[in-house]
């Protein structure tokens, strides 16, 4: 059974749980997290749902995480941070307080990744054969990605002729 102490905010598109140790990670996704999910949609030309209504959790456990992503504990790894479920309609990252390896910037563009999955998956579906261009754009789009590293291992040729 999950036990914490829990905050629940709603935003227009989201709801978010958070329990009280993570007041400053749960607030900044209550004032955020609807214009990270408009400006998403608006840059990847994908409707706006009014009912989009996925649920946040802010996990501050690994047990409750393992919980909240239906993963079987034999399937946690520790650099697992985030999940996001279509079926269930549920993004779960481990608060700051567990992912100590993490900075709070760090699990807000894991956050960020997450979103991005659910948005695709919401939109396109959830084939396997384009589970990587989900996974790229979830990478890119989060901030995951030093383009400049990108381009400096793998050079491209700007003008090719």
């Amino acid at each position: 059974m999950i036990k914490i102490k829990e905050n629940l905010c709603s935003t227009k598109y989201f709801n978010i749980i958070y329990c009280n140790d993570d007041l400053e990670i749960g607030n900044f996704i209550v004032n955020n997290i609807d214009n990270f999910y408009i400006r998403l949609c608006n840059d990847f030309k994908i409707e706006i749902l009014d009912n989009f209504n996925f649920t946040i959790i802010v996990a501050n456990s690994i047990d409750d995480y393992i919980n909240y992503t239906g993963k079987a504990k034999s399937e946690y790894k520790t650099w697992m941070v985030g999940h996001s479920n279509l079926k269930t309609r549920k993004i779960c990252i481990l608060s700051p307080e567990i992912a100590k390896d993490y900075s709070s910037e760090e699990l807000i563009q894991v956050l960020k990744h997450e979103i991005v999955h659910a948005v695709f998956d919401n939109y396109y579906g959830t084939e396997e054969n384009e589970a990587w261009i989900s996974e790229g754009v979830a990478l890119l789009y989060a901030g995951q990605i030093d383009l400049q590293y990108v381009e400096e291992a793998i050079p491209i040729e700007k003008n090719p002729r």
